[in-house]
């Protein structure tokens, strides 16, 4: 069973009620959760957040909901804690966390990320994007060569950056 969480905590501290914001007419958390439902590679979707005012939210967009502790609400709580409780306290195989921050992620995106979630010998998994840039690690070139000279991007190592609009996990 592919579970898709999509978790909301109302005390956003860096962006404060990012989750609540709106592009265009719908909220961040709408919009995620229309993609997943459009998707339809999931057997259940689930608003896991700690804000019960969202009870409302996911009722209107016919998914479940999932009201954790406080605790796991925190600044000081890890994606693993949340998973960990999330799994600890709901059925199924994978649990798939779409992330409401990622606006710009596509159905697609979903269904390839899912895709990958399924085969045999996956556990899990982080999305990322792979771009041809120049990096650098502190002040270490990580795939280019100041000696060389100026190297041309499309000559570049591709690097891989997790982007966190998609987690999965199977248990």
């Amino acid at each position: 069973m592919n579970i898709c969480m999509v978790p909301v905590r109302k005390g956003s501290v860096r962006l404060p009620k990012k989750n609540y914001l709106k592009i265009g007419r719908l909220t961040v958390l709408e919009i995620s959760l229309q993609k997943a439902i459009k998707s339809e590679v999931f057997d259940r979707i689930v608003v896991n957040t700690d804000d019960p005012a969202l009870e409302e939210v996911a009722s209107r967009e016919g998914v479940d909901f999932y009201l954790r502790n406080e605790d796991l609400a925190s600044s000081h709580a890890t994606s693993d804690q949340v998973v960990l409780d999330f799994f600890n306290n709901n059925d199924g195989d994978r649990v798939f966390w779409v992330n409401t921050v990622s606006p710009l992620q596509t159905i697609g995106d979903i269904k390839n990320f899912v895709s990958k979630g399924q085969e045999v010998n996956w556990k899990s998994g982080v999305s990322i994007n792979s771009s041809q840039v120049h990096v650098l690690l502190g002040n270490d070139p990580l795939n280019f060569e100041w000696e060389s000279g100026f190297a041309r991007t499309q000559d570049l190592k591709a690097v891989n950056c997790f982007n966190y609009a998609m987690m999965g996990w199977h248990r």
